[in-house]
């Protein structure tokens, strides 16, 4: 079994590669975090498992089809693509710089389509294989100063639930599954960053919201496993698609600001 990660340098990436290697795989580590790769490539080996490391740009095609290629040549045809890699700015609309928002969706997107073309073509030829979508809550509810990230990670999901129809129309006997995971605020680099922790609002309800980057890897596993289309975690964070179906828009603005767990920019616009 082979599976490949990309934000393998640390974070959901580093605990996607524990968690899969303990089940057996071979595992390929894709990320521009040469240290990062070191690291974690070093803590699977102590583990006993079988790594391999790449430092490549995903959102950069040519990369991506270079290292694909070397990838190949060292462990095989790929069983498993988790595309994991994502940023995140933290910052309001309005003060988002153009670079901002185009990085955004290079890698939070963009870096998924070349993936998927890489490697599906041979899935589809084994008539085996999984993708694994790491989007996220943000995908499902609006959330202030997360306009890009949200928007990105709503693409990412409708990306992955289109591909999985057209997958199901085109190809008869289709094997190739694939599981979107959506966790509400991860506790990585991501969140912890100086320009995020600032804004937000209420740092203790926010912490008590936190989850850890091992629990959406083993929410990962297990969808695999089961061949699940979406997981959200905690489980309990799907509540969030039930309260969007029943409660008007105004009623979840109201809740939110009585919970006052939020994002808020740095300073006050009226």
């Amino acid at each position: 079994l082979c599976l490949y990660t990309t934000g393998g340098a640390g974070g959901i990436g580093r605990e996607l590669a524990i968690k899969f290697s303990q089940c057996g795989a071979r595992i390929a580590l894709w990320d521009l975090d040469k240290r990062g790769l070191i690291e974690t490539a070093e803590d699977l080996r102590i583990r006993g498992a079988v790594v391999y490391t790449y430092q490549c740009d995903v959102t950069d095609r040519t990369s991506v089809q270079k290292f694909s290629a070397e990838l190949r040549r060292d462990m095989g045809e790929l069983d498993i693509l988790v595309n994991n890699a994502g940023i995140l700015v933290g910052k309001p609309v309005l003060e988002l710089e153009e670079e901002d928002i185009r990085k955004t969706f290079e890698v939070n997107v963009i870096s998924h389509f070349w993936t998927i073309k890489e490697f599906l073509p041979s899935m589809l030829e084994r008539k085996n294989g999984h993708i694994v979508t790491i989007a996220s809550m943000a995908a499902k509810r609006g959330t202030p100063l997360l306009v890009d990230y949200g928007a990105s990670k709503s693409a990412v999901f409708g990306l992955t639930e289109a591909l999985m129809s057209e997958l199901y129309a085109l190809y008869k006997h289709c094997q190739v599954q694939t599981t979107t995971v959506c966790p509400s605020f991860v506790n990585t680099k991501l969140i912890n960053a100086e320009e995020v922790t600032k804004r937000i609002t209420r740092k203790d309800r926010f912490n008590m919201m936190l989850v850890e980057p091992e629990d959406v890897a083993a929410a990962a596993v297990d969808g695999v496993l089961r061949n699940k289309i979406e997981i959200c975690v905690p489980s309990t964070a799907g509540f969030a698609d039930l309260s969007r179906a029943l409660l008007p828009t105004k009623a979840l603005f109201t809740i939110e600001q009585f919970v006052d767990c939020r994002f808020a920019p740095a300073v006050k616009h009226d």
